[in-house]
C-alpha cells in the first residue's frame, strides 16, 4: 500500500468518500477491477495519511468501514484477477498501523484480526501472516501469536471431533491454517524452537529447514544456516522446486559468507556438468576466478558436447546464450530435420536466426522443422506463421546453395499436406517466389463481415 502523497487534506476524507470510491450499486467487470482497485488504493492512501496527521482515532473507523464495504461490493464486482483480495490485505495492515498509533491495547488488535482471519469465508486473508508480521509493532506480534496459539490449540483433535467426520474435516483445516501462520510468525520473530515444534513427527520439510536457516543468516550465524540448507537439501524432495532451487542459493551464499569458494565452484561445477544449461553456465561463472574464465568456457562448453543429444533443447538454448555459433551448427547438423519438429519454436526460433547468415543451411532446417510442426499439428489458425518459417526457409536452402533439399521438402510437403486448402495456395505462392497473401487486418475483416451480413438480410 503506497504512502499518500497527494495534494488534498486528509480531512476532506469521510464516510462519503468512501462510500463514492465504492461505487455501491454499479457492477464491475474483470477487465474493470484494475482500474477500480487503483481508486481504493488512493482513498486508503489517504486514509493512512489521515492517521500519520494525528487522527488515528478517525481513520481506524473509517477503514473499519472501508474492509466491510469491500466485502460488501464482492456481490457487485467479478474479482477473478485477485486485485480486490489483495486490496484488502493491505487494508488490514493499515488498520492495525491505525489502531496501534491510536493508542489501541495490542491484545485487543490481535484478538479481533485472529477473529477477522477465522471468520474470513472469501479467502481475502490467506497468506496474509507475510503482510502482518511487518504491519505488528513488536507487542502486537507477540500478543498476536498468543492468539494465533490459543486457536492452534482449539483445533487439536478431541473425541467429539473423532466421531464427527464434519467437524473432524473442520478442525483439521483449522490446525493446518494456524500451524502456517505461526510458523510465519515464528521466523520473523527468530523463534527456532517453537518453528520445530510444529513441524510435527516427521519433522522439518525442504521449506522449513529454508526458514529456519533464514533466522540464523539474519543472526549471521553462517555456520547454523549453513547446516539447516545442508540438512533441507538432504532430505527428499518431489522435484525441482521452488524450495530445492533457494536451498542451493543459499548454500552457495553461505559458503561464500564463510569463505569456502572453492567449496562453491566444486558444487557449481558439478551441477553444470549434470545438466549443462543456459543457467547453470551463468551460475558457474560467477564463481570462476576472473582470470580463469576462458579457460572454464572451454571446459564449460567441452562438458556440455560430451553430453551429446541428452537434452538438446538446453544445449541449443545455452550455445545460442553463449554465442558459440560453430558448435551450434556443428551439433544441429547432425540432426534430421523430423527430430527438430520435437523442439519448441521458443528453442529453434533464437537459433534460426543467430544461425540464418553464418550457416543459412543449418538455420534452414529450423525452419522447416517449425513450419512443418505446424503443418502435422494440423494447427490451422498457425498457418500463417507456417507460411513465414517456410518463407524464411527457401531464402536459407538458397543462400546456402540446397535447392535440391528445397525442392525435396516442398514435394513433400504437397505429398502430405495438400488437403490443406487454408495452407496450400499461399505455400504454392513462396514456392513460385512470390510473397504470401498478407493476413487482413481487422478493420478488412470487419468491413467484409459488415457486409457480407449486409447482404444475407
Amino acid at each position: 500500500m503506497p504512502d499518500c502523497r497527494s495534494g488534498r487534506s486528509p480531512t476532506t476524507v469521510d464516510e462519503q468518500t468512501v462510500a463514492r470510491v465504492l461505487q455501491p450499486g454499479k457492477s464491475i467487470l474483470w477487465r474493470q477491477s484494475g482500474r477500480f482497485v487503483t481508486g481504493l488504493e488512493k482513498t486508503a492512501a489517504a486514509i493512512r495519511s489521515l492517521a500519520n496527521a494525528g487522527e488515528a482515532e478517525r481513520a481506524v473507523q473509517l477503514l473499519a468501514l472501508f474492509i466491510g464495504g469491500c466485502y460488501e461490493k464482492t456481490k457487485e464486482l467479478d474479482d477473478s484477477s485477485g486485485n480486490l483480495g489483495q486490496f484488502v490485505g493491505d487494508l488490514y495492515c493499515v488498520w492495525i498501523e491505525a489502531r496501534q498509533l491510536a493508542g489501541y491495547p495490542p491484545q485487543e488488535t490481535a484478538e479481533e484480526m485472529a477473529g477477522r482471519i477465522e471468520s474470513d469465508s472469501y479467502g481475502f486473508c490467506y497468506g496474509i501472516e507475510k503482510k502482518l508480521v511487518t504491519a505488528f509493532d513488536a507487542a502486537g506480534l507477540e500478543a498476536f501469536a498468543d492468539r494465533a496459539r490459543a486457536r492452534l490449540n482449539a483445533a487439536r483433535p478431541s473425541t467429539q471431533s473423532m466421531a464427527n467426520q464434519e467437524d473432524g474435516e473442520r478442525r483439521d483445516f483449522a490446525r493446518r491454517e494456524w500451524t502456517r501462520i505461526l510458523k510465519t510468525l515464528y521466523v520473523q520473530q527468530g523463534h527456532v524452537l517453537p518453528f520445530l515444534a510444529l513441524c510435527g513427527e516427521s519433522g522439518p520439510e525442504p521449506r522449513d529447514c529454508l526458514a529456519v536457516a533464514s533466522i540464523y543468516r539474519r543472526r549471521a550465524k553462517y555456520e547454523e544456516a549453513l547446516h539447516w540448507v545442508q540438512r533441507g537439501l538432504g532430505l527428499p524432495s518431489s522435484g525441482a522446486t521452488s524450495a530445492d532451487y533457494e536451498l542451493r542459493k543459499q548454500r552457495r551464499e553461505m559458503l561464500v559468507a564463510l569463505g569456502r569458494k572453492q567449496e562453491v565452484l566444486d558444487l557449481v561445477w558439478q551441477e553444470y556438468a549434470t545438466h549443462p544449461s543456459i543457467y547453470a553456465y551463468e551460475t558457474l561463472m560467477e564463481h570462476v576466478p576472473k582470470g580463469k574464465r576462458r579457460e572454464w568456457h572451454e571446459r564449460a562448453m567441452a562438458a556440455a558436447e560430451d553430453r551429446g543429444s541428452s537434452d538438446l533443447s538446453r544445449l541449443i538454448d545455452l550455445w545460442v546464450g553463449v554465442r558459440e555459433t560453430g558448435r551450434l551448427a556443428a551439433r544441429l547438423q547432425h540432426v534430421g530435420v523430423k527430430e527438430l519438429t520435437s523442439q519448441s519454436r521458443y528453442t529453434l526460433g533464437p537459433a534460426a536466426k543467430y544461425l540464418a547468415k553464418s550457416h543459412p543451411g543449418v538455420a534452414a532446417d529450423l525452419y522447416a522443422a517449425m513450419g512443418l510442426r505446424i503443418l502435422e499439428g494440423k494447427k490451422s489458425r498457425f498457418y500463417k506463421h507456417a507460411l513465414r518459417h517456410f518463407g524464411r526457409a527457401r531464402r536459407c536452402h538458397l543462400a546456402a546453395d540446397r535447392t535440391a533439399d528445397w525442392d525435396a521438402l516442398v514435394e513433400a510437403i504437397r505429398s502430405e499436406h495438400h488437403r490443406k486448402k487454408a495452407f496450400m495456395p499461399g505455400f504454392e505462392r513462396i514456392v513460385e517466389g512470390s510473397a504470401p497473401v498478407p493476413t487482413p487486418s481487422f478493420a478488412q475483416r470487419g468491413r467484409e463481415m459488415w457486409e457480407k451480413r449486409g447482404a444475407l438480410e
